[in-house]
């Protein structure tokens, strides 16, 4: 039985490849480009850490022909102990996004004497992780899998400020010569095998050494050759 969700970043193909790469062994179903459900335990904070193509991961918590608000309100009302009043709905597989859902959610937390607020995703229909984190939201999943859907809630999201620092506050940037984005440059290290310990990795074209310095995250106790 799947119990985990695990949602993918901007170049899912690439994204795929890294986690196939770190869990060679899980079990594993793709329902979209961009999500699969796996029942690996997985640490949501070290493999967070680790990954630079995972986004999000959640936790499933319903599975139904279809999911209602009912079912958001409800989970919200009886297991959520330290509600901060704020959700958010994330969607996939839809072509317009469910706004009564959400609004009904609203409703009935307000029949219950729960108060709460929304927010909408700015793009698309998936809440972004700088959203989720800012705002502090529960952020709720809904994904079709085959007559059925999934009702998941985010247990982890990729640092975002650690990936922007490392991507906008690097002391020198050279646009004519461009430079690799670290997120793109953790997958290349995942992918190569890299990140484990006792290994030597060398970057002939190392540039201004993002995948160097992404190996070294991985592994703070090693030395690269440059």
């Amino acid at each position: 039985m799947f119990t985990r969700v695990v949602v993918l970043g901007r170049s899912p193909q690439l994204s795929y490849q890294e986690y196939v790469s770190l869990y060679p062994d899980g079990n594993h179903v793709v329902l979209s480009p961009r999500v699969l459900v796996t029942d690996e335990r997985l640490d949501c904070l070290s493999y967070l850490r680790r990954s630079g193509g995972v986004i999000k991961t959640a936790r499933i918590i319903k599975r139904a022909p279809s999911i209602h608000a009912s079912d958001i309100a409800e989970y919200i009302a009886q297991t959520l102990k330290d509600f901060t009043g704020s959700y958010g709905v994330s969607v996939y597989g839809r072509s317009v996004y469910p706004l009564n859902l959400v609004q009904e959610v609203k409703a009935i937390l307000a029949s219950r004497a729960i108060r709460s607020s929304y927010k909408l995703p700015k793009h698309d229909s998936e809440l972004s992780t700088a959203q989720v984190g800012k705002l502090a939201l529960h952020e709720f999943h809904i994904i079709p899998h085959g007559k059925e859907s999934i009702l998941a809630i985010t247990d982890g999201i990729q640092d975002y400020e650690e990936w922007n620092k490392r991507d906008y506050g690097r002391p020198h940037s050279d646009p004519k010569r461009g430079m690799l984005p670290p997120k793109l440059a953790r997958m290349m290290v995942n992918l190569a095998g890299a990140d484990g310990e006792g290994k030597t990795l060398l970057d002939p074209f190392c540039g201004s050494g993002t995948i160097l310095m992404e190996a070294a995250c991985c592994r703070p106790k090693s030395h690269e050759c440059l």
